[in-house]
This record gives C-alpha cells, structure tokens and sequence, in this order.
C-alpha cells in the first residue's frame, strides 16, 4: 500500500526505500493545519473528501484539526477565538459566513478554500465546475431533442450557519449550475423561461413543483437536479401523474444516488465527484502556498464524472 501511494520505493536487487518524493514530502514547512468545515457534521462525502486532504498532509508530516463554523459563530468573541488558533494555515470547506471569513482573512495565515468559489478573498481554490456540469446537462438535454429544460436548485438548508428563516438563499454552487443551464439556453438562441428555474428547501417541495409545471400549456419535459433526493421525488411524482421516464420527463441530477434508487426500477443519470481527488488537491495547494508564499494565487477547477443511467435519455 505504502509503495502504491508513493511514500516507497522498491529498488531490484536492493530492497525498499523511503521514495525521494516522500522524502521532499517530509520537509514541509507546515506544522498543523486547521479545517473549517461549515456544518456540525462531515457527510459521507466530505468525509471522503476529508480523510484524502488528512492522508496527503499527514504524508508531508503535516497535522489536520477539525472544526465547524458553529463552533466559532456561538458568540461575539468568535473573531477573537480565530486570531487566538495557533496552526498554520486554514483550510475553509464549503462557504463560510462573512464575520467568519473576515475573520479569518485578517488572521495572516494562508487560506486554502475547498469545493465554493470564494470571492473576494485572497485564497487558493480547489473547486468543482458547477457552471461547467450545468451546462453539460442541459447541452445533452438539448441535443436530445429538449427545449423546455428545468432546473431544480438547493436553497441553504436549516442546519447551515448561512440559513435566515426570513430570506431563503440559494446555495452558492447552485446558482451556477443554474449558470450553466442558462449559458446553454443563451447558446442556442432560446428564451428562457423564469418559472423553469426554481430553488427548493426540502426536496419535497418537489412534488408541488412538478404539479405546477403539469398546469403549464408548454410544460418542461426535461430536469436538471441539484441533488439526487430532489431528482428522486420528482421522478415518483411524475409516476404518479402518469408520466413515463424519460420520454415524458427526463431527469439527471449531481449527487450520488442511493439505495432508494434500487428499488425505483430505474438507475439515475447522475455526474459524480471525485472527493478523493478534491481533498488531494486541496492539500497540495496548501503545501504548495507554505514553499512559496509570494506565488500567484491558483484556482484548480476539477470536472465531474457522468455516470448514465435511464432516467435522462441520453
């Protein structure tokens, strides 16, 4: 395993040795890095995302600590809170709110910003291609014949130190992927229709969204889905309704589906991410910042993988 992940060599005749790459590894100038992950629980998903970033800077003898956004937002002494953190650098998974941010540009340290483009803030980026895989999805949609194509969006959820009761926001990497469909719209020379684009809260709300699009004279027959809860429900309504998928209505989503999805008969045309690969980048941009801190800041864009399933029709 150890000569698989690089870290040694194998040498005919000689043995096995410490690799030169790890060895260089090893120099880092970080002692302790801490990541601000901006809700109280690692997902699966990020959890994966999470344990690749920890195995590559533990490799180059560098420590990962963890905290939570609600860890620090309790109260109005959190500024003071960050200033007092000891590591070195910050890792900043997923958006932040702005005090936290602020806080955290004013620290010093280099940050290091995972999966969200932050704007605004002078940080290395490893993200997704959210613009990118919205305009994929809605280009494939087109080619097949679609002209009505919708796009299901995430508001913040409730759990998230970002959520206002009194003002739904849409999530950041939402509102580009719904770029991404526009862009195809645009490309094409097609109007886009507003009631076509929508952000749900709970992805039951899915169920009244498909009725009011059915009442249309020119209703969608084809959907784009933030995630796969939202893409499923709106698949069993549209059963329900009578509808056949995909010929009636298409759907493909960003996610990864679960088990719920055996059991509907149908698998989902879904783009993955490959979470491994984003901890992985996330960790080289960070002991890349610590050798040369004076270097251009980088923005490492990484795609996503489309798996096809029989829900979209491609």
């Amino acid at each position: 395993v150890l000569v698989e992940e690089g870290l040694l060599e194998r040498r005919p005749r000689q043995g096995v040795f410490v690799s030169a790459g790890a060895a260089r590894n090893g120099r880092s100038k970080l002692r302790r890095v801490r990541a601000l992950f901006y809700l109280e629980l690692l997902t699966p998903y990020y959890g994966r995302m999470a344990e690749a970033l920890s195995r590559a800077l533990a490799e180059a003898g560098v420590d990962l600590v963890w905290s939570t956004a609600g860890e620090i937002t309790g109260d109005a002494a959190f500024a003071r809170r960050v200033a007092g953190w000891d590591e070195d650098a910050f890792v900043i998974v997923g958006v932040q709110p702005p005090p936290v941010m602020e806080a955290l540009a004013k620290s010093g340290r280099p940050l290091t910003s995972v999966d969200i483009v932050c704007e605004g803030i002078a940080s290395d980026q490893a993200v997704l291609d959210n613009e990118g895989v919205g305009f994929e999805a809605a280009r494939r949609f087109f080619e097949a014949g679609h002209r009505r194509i919708a796009w299901v969006g995430a508001c913040v959820s409730a759990d998230s130190p970002l959520h206002e009761a009194d003002r739904p926001a849409e999530w950041p990497n939402s509102l580009r992927r719904a770029m991404g469909v526009r862009r195809a719209y645009h490309e094409r020379g097609l109007p886009v229709d507003e009631r076509l684009f929508r952000s749900l809260r709970k992805s039951r709300e899915a169920d009244a969204l498909l009725a009011e699009w059915l009442a249309m004279p020119e209703r969608p027959t084809a959907a784009f889905c933030f995630d796969t809860q939202a893409a499923l429900r709106l698949v069993r309504t549209a059963r329900q309704h009578g509808l056949c998928v995909p010929q009636d209505l298409a759907v493909a989503a960003t996610g990864e589906p679960g088990e719920e999805w055996d059991s509907e008969g149908a698998a989902l045309s879904c783009f993955r991410v490959n979470w491994e690969a984003l901890g992985r980048e996330a960790a080289k941009l960070c002991l890349a910042r610590a050798e040369d801190s004076a270097a251009p800041y980088k923005r490492v864009v990484l795609p996503w993988t489309l798996e096809l399933g029989a829900t979209a029709g491609w």
